[in-house]
């Protein structure tokens, strides 16, 4: 008897910048062939990923969905959901991207009211949207024009970027509202029982974690927990941790002049010796190699990431 194909689910985590919660994925490294490992490998993210394309055409698979996309089309992504894109016949897309931390910045919008923040996050998050400019003229002009200012990066573009995403927000928010509540799927809903404890990893990974605390968030108990994570995710959850430290590391590598001692304790690791021992384990090479090529070993990255989050269905 034929086994039934397996997925691959990749968790993918973006950290936002420090002077706005907009990550912007601009310019010609988005101009490729999308989903060459076909529309079961699947990924999700931490954020909200507005998607806009330029030229090609393809599908868009979100859960058990599919979507056709083609230059004019924007996608909206609420955090969390199933998703990949796939071109036509491996053809190239010009295609660009914004991740949106949709809770933090509306909480930075009304301090004085937490309720309405998250019940406006609440509404953006409500459903995945596909569409183009006559289902919603005004989202694809919103969407573009953010992506303009965060790319040109003009005087007072902070401010103007600000302004753009909260009206974003406020038409994703109505939009929200007029659908139907989503219903996740079941796979989603089995892959939920564990998204605390992802988050948990993902926003205090430089800590002294430990799983106990993991699986309280999830409210199991710790073997329960433990067993779990293992059927969902393939791995356990002491190796997703050494995951997401080392890759904090390589963006700390890549991007700051930190001397390996801060990168390894702000990574979450105590001791040069860990650092490096669990580096390798990941990256197959030392940090100081990656540091001096990472172009080398970021595939590595990759594929050990795909590999280990083999066996979400």
């Amino acid at each position: 008897m034929k086994k039934a194909k397996r997925e691959t689910v990749e968790y993918r985590y973006y950290e936002m910048p420090s002077d706005i919660p907009v990550l912007a994925l601009l310019g010609e490294n988005w101009i490729r062939p999308y989903g060459e490992l076909g529309p079961e490998a699947l990924h999700f993210h931490n954020h909200l990923e507005i998607g806009f394309c330029y030229e090609g055409h393809g599908t868009l698979v979100i859960e058990e969905q599919t979507k056709r996309y083609q230059p004019g089309t924007y996608s909206i992504i609420p955090h969390n959901v199933c998703h990949t894109t796939v071109s036509d016949g491996g053809m190239l897309c010009r295609c660009e991207y914004l991740f949106i931390d949709v809770e933090s910045f509306l909480e930075s919008m009304y301090p004085g009211d937490r309720r309405f923040a998250e019940r406006m996050a609440r509404m953006v998050n409500q459903r995945a949207l596909v569409g183009c400019a006559q289902d919603n003229p005004k989202l694809p002009q919103l969407i573009l024009a953010l992506i303009d200012e965060m790319r040109q990066k003009r005087p007072f573009y902070l401010m103007s970027a600000r302004g753009l995403l909260l009206t974003l927000l406020i038409e994703l928010a109505r939009a929200g509202e007029d659908g139907q509540a989503k219903t996740p799927s079941p796979r989603a809903e089995r892959n939920l029982v564990i998204l605390d404890a992802l988050n948990y990893v993902n926003s205090r990974y430089n800590e002294d974690l430990k799983i106990r605390s993991l699986a309280e968030a999830c409210h199991m108990s710790e073997t329960h927990f433990r067993r779990v994570f293992r059927e969902i995710m393939s791995i356990g959850p002491l190796e997703y941790i050494n995951i997401v430290r080392v890759e904090m590391a390589c963006n700390m590598l890549r991007a700051t002049d930190y001397s390996m001692d801060t990168i390894a304790r702000r990574s979450g690791y105590p001791t040069m010796t860990t650092f490096d021992r669990n580096f390798r384990r990941v990256t197959g090479c030392s940090p100081l190699q990656w540091k001096k090529n990472p172009s080398n070993y970021e595939q590595k990255l990759r594929n050990y990431r795909i590999a280990a989050f083999q066996g979400w269905r």
